[in-house]
């Protein structure tokens, strides 16, 4: 297995980069374009990509942990990827968010470039729907 991390600063409340990363209904939005989610019924979500020509699905179940401003998510089935963003204050109307997620050491997608993909979309929504200008 293979851990990726990393961490961007966001112009915004922490509780509000927490909200936006933590809403099962908005992740599509945040996540890199080449990854689709869809909310099951049960509670998990379902997470379909298309990485370097592959194709897979995973059922992931996502845990919130409000009071750490934590999301962790894991797969149910398929590949034993798993993952974790944590939301922090980083100074006045400042968020730090970190992410880390762990693949297999076969996966051959570029994992850096869609942690990297995932923390810009994230920054550019809450950009766009949460702070004044």
């Amino acid at each position: 297995m293979k851990e990726y991390r990393a961490a961007r600063e966001v112009a915004a409340l922490a509780e509000v980069v927490y909200n936006t990363a933590g809403d099962l209904d908005r992740l599509r939005r945040w996540l890199p374009t080449d990854v689709t989610t869809e909310r099951q019924d049960d509670g998990l979500v379902l997470a379909r990509w298309r990485l370097d020509s592959r194709e897979g699905e995973a059922r992931l179940a996502v845990s919130r942990d409000a009071e750490r401003m934590r999301v962790e998510w894991h797969a149910e089935d398929g590949p034993e990827a798993r993952g974790w963003l944590e939301v922090g204050q980083a100074g006045a109307g400042a968020a730090r968010v970190e992410v880390g997620v762990t693949v297999p050491d076969d996966a051959h997608a570029d994992v850096d470039a869609l942690v990297d993909d995932a923390l810009t979309n994230l920054q550019r929504e809450v950009g766009e729907n949460f702070t004044a200008s």
